[in-house]
This record gives structure tokens, sequence and C-alpha cells, in this order.
């Protein structure tokens, strides 16, 4: 069984790796967020107390960034390392599943790792670490540990990690408590579901206690919701499309799991549907908050159809049908036209040529496009920090030696281009501008 376990991780690295690399990841502005703030720990911060800021206005866990650091510090600030974990993060909990999946069903426990592992949705969530993505993983354990009757405990707190970094996990809740009643749903039980819940989220509640409810205040200040009421069905075909099957052979496979399915199994299949009503009354959602949802109509419909013999010919015909369309007949992707090797190479020959030194301070700025008007630099400062040079924090940059501005946006005025973060380091003169690749480099020094 240790044999399949690694055989799992090892043949979904490899799976993953020859759909297009690691620089298939387009290096967005959200992974770029999170690796600066790695680099705090690089630079010596000893807490972070807040993870990423999620749409409502509230922000996740930063167990997020404590999760990933170690393997960034392992490759020496190599940023490909956290993709690298997080691929073999998605491996471990498929092998999890696999595992008590043919200690239950046999040989054909395999199956629903072939159906999920290849499903481009779950390829997605692999290779992209974030918050965003990342839940979904322990999700995915939470759901496992669940129906395979794995204690409370260790439900609640795979539950409480995924909640921890992404409120679309919300709808295990309707799962785990439904579990805790159908039991005993007595005291005692339910005092050790609520320590895993809670855990994951204790530095945001600790952050809260010292600062007197800082995050709260802020929200009742500038209340946003990222929900919004507008009733159509979009969401709904990119659930399906996501998955490259047809929405009618979807709906069919959900029928035939409802029909065939025991008391236990139908009563989750129903508490999908309280999702897919969720989501037919919202507006159209980023494909990331439909992860967790993914997750739990086709881990619902798979134990079902497990549970009998029609329901596992289904899943091999299902399996095969997966195979062929999205692995036999998959394009490869191209690379990714801003991928990590790109940037951390112009920082590279940045460093290499340009004139900064160690021991300034430096105001890194960033023009990515035309559509974000904040200057974003945090992958520039991350790559910068990790190769020993001392940058600052956006409020920190009145106190600046130096300020650095990458502008990839082509044809951009960065001459006599102005902002808030520019004010803050003040009356400047240029020493020096360069161009590498597409990307021009313009340092500044105080005037």
């Amino acid at each position: 069984m240790k044999k399949f376990l690694v055989t799992v991780c090892v043949l979904f690295l490899i799976f993953v790796w020859t759909r297009g690399g690691l620089d298939k990841i387009f290096f967005d502005i959200d992974l770029g967020r999170d690796l600066s703030e790695m680099s705090k720990l690089w630079t010596g911060t000893k807490v972070i107390w807040l993870g990423p800021r999620l749409d409502p206005g509230f922000h996740a866990s930063p167990l997020y960034y404590y999760l990933y650091y170690p393997a960034l510090y392992i490759a020496r600030g190599d940023a490909h390392a956290i993709i690298v974990f997080s691929v073999l993060l998605a491996a471990s909990a498929l092998a999890v599943f696999g595992y008590l999946g043919v200690k239950k069903w046999g040989i054909a426990g395999i199956l629903p790792v072939i159906i999920i592992g290849l499903m481009p949705w779950w390829q997605s969530i692999a290779l992209h670490p974030g918050n965003g993505y990342t839940y979904a993983i322990f999700f995915l354990v939470f759901l496992v540990s669940l129906w395979f009757e794995l204690p409370l405990f260790i439900s609640s707190l795979f539950l409480g990690l995924s909640l921890s970094f992404h409120p679309a996990a919300v709808f295990g809740l309707l799962l785990l408590f439904y579990e805790w009643w159908k039991k005993n749903h007595s005291i005692k039980s339910f005092i050790a579901i609520i320590p895993g819940l809670v855990i994951p989220s204790f530095p945001i509640i600790l952050f809260e206690i010292i600062t007197k409810g800082y995050l709260i205040r802020q929200w009742l200040t500038h209340p946003k919701s990222a929900f919004q009421l507008q009733p159509q069905f979009q969401n709904l075909f990119d659930l399906t499309q996501s998955s490259h099957i047809n929405f009618f052979i979807a709906a069919g496979i959900f029928l035939l799991a409802f029909f065939i399915a025991k008391k236990r199994v139908k009563t989750w299949l129903l508490f999908s549907l309280v999702g897919v009503l969720f989501f037919a009354l919202a507006a159209t959602t980023r494909g990331h908050y439909l992860f967790g949802f993914l997750l739990m109509v086709w881990f619902s419909m798979i134990v079902s159809l497990m549970q009998n013999t029609l329901g596992k010919v289904v899943l091999v015909f299902l399996a095969m049908i997966i195979v062929v369309t999205n692995v036999v007949f998959a394009k490869t992707p191209p690379p990714s036209k801003r991928s990590i090797s790109k940037i951390d190479g112009v920082v590279n020959q940045f460093v290499k040529n340009g004139k900064i030194n160690k021991n300034q301070k430096i105001a890194v700025l960033a023009i990515l496009d035309k559509a974000n008007k904040v200057p974003m630099a945090d992958d520039y400062r991350f790559f910068l920090r990790v190769k020993g040079y001392h940058v600052l924090n956006v409020q920190q940059y009145s106190q600046a030696d130096m300020l650095v501005l990458f502008v990839e946006e082509p044809d951009f005025p960065w001459a006599s281009w102005s902002s808030w973060e520019t004010d803050q380091f003040g009356s400047k003169k240029i020493i020096d501008q360069r161009e590498i690749g597409e990307i021009k480099i313009a340092t500044y020094v105080k005037q």
C-alpha cells in the first residue's frame, strides 16, 4: 500500500510536469503578493498575523504562508518550489483517497483517484499555490476523512484549514454537522469538532483580541459582500465545462448517482444541491470559488456510484472519457508569457548589471498593465529580497535611498509618471535606464 501511495504522488507529479511544466503558470499579482509576504519571513519577520485579504473584506489565515515557506526556504528562495510543493500536496490528498478507497472497494478504489486527479480543475488547483486554490486540497481530505468515518476532530480540522484559507469551503459545514448528528450528536463529540474548526484561524482571532476588533470595525465601517443576487445559470455551465464534460451528461450522472444512492450518500447529494441553488442565484463567480463545490458534487457522485456494480461500470466509462479527453487528445499548454522564470531572469540580469547595492534601502514599483492602477511590485520585491537586497514595504518608501521602477506595459509614459508611492519617495533623479527583454527598468536616487 505504501508503494501505491508513492506511485500516485510520482505519477501525478510527472503528469502535471509533462502537461506544460512549471512555466505554464501565469505569474499573477496574487502569487506575487503571497511571495512578498513570505519574503518577510525570509528577512527575519517573526510573525505574520494576517493572510491574504478576501473579497468580503476579511483576511484569510496566515497559516497559508507558513505552510509554503519551508519549501521556499529549502529551495533557497526559488519560487518554483511552492508550485512543486502544491503539486505534492494535491498528489498526497489523492493518495489518501486512494489508500482508503482501495481498502474499502479493492482495486476499483483507484477509479475515484483517476477521475478527480485528471480533472482540469484539479490540475489547476495543484499547479496554483494560493489560498483560493490550496483550500480545495484540504477540502478533499476533509471529504475523504468524513466519508470514511475517521474521528470527527480530524475531519473538522481539515475543514477548518480549508475555511481558514477561503470561505468557499463553507458548504462543508452542512456535511460535517450532518455526520455529527447522524452518529450520536452528543455534546462531547460536538466539543471535539469545534477546536478543529477554530484552531486554523487562531492567529486572526488573537489579532482581533490584541487590536480590540480592528478587522470587524473596519468591515463595519466599509461593509463589503462578495455575493450578489443575479439568478442565472452561467456558474453551473462553468462547473461542467471546467470538467470538460457535457452539461447534460454530468446531469445524467448526478441523477443516476442520486437514484441508486443509499440514505447517507443521498443526503450528501442533496446538500450538494444547496450549492447548486446558491451558485444558480449568484452573479458570475470567479472560478476558484467553485472548487470546493466541484469537489463536493463530484465526490458525492463518485462514492454513490461506487456502491454497486452498475455505478462502477459507469465510473469505468467516465474514467475512460476523462483519460481520452484530458490526456490523450489534450493539447500541451504553451509556456506563460509571464512566468516565474522570466521575471526571475530579468531580476538576475538587473542585479548583475544595474546600479543597486545591498547597503541601500530600496523602494520598488512596477507597472504591469493598464488594468492595474496600483503600481504592484510584490514579485520584484520578493526576488530582490531573497537575493539579499534591503527592499522596504510601501509604507516605508519615504525612508528609501533608491527607487527602482519596472515597466512591463509597452508605450507607458513612465518618465513623466507619478503616484502616491513615488511621492512618498520624494524628489528624485534618474541614474540608470535599461531594457531587459521587453521590460524597461529605471533606477532613481533622491535629488
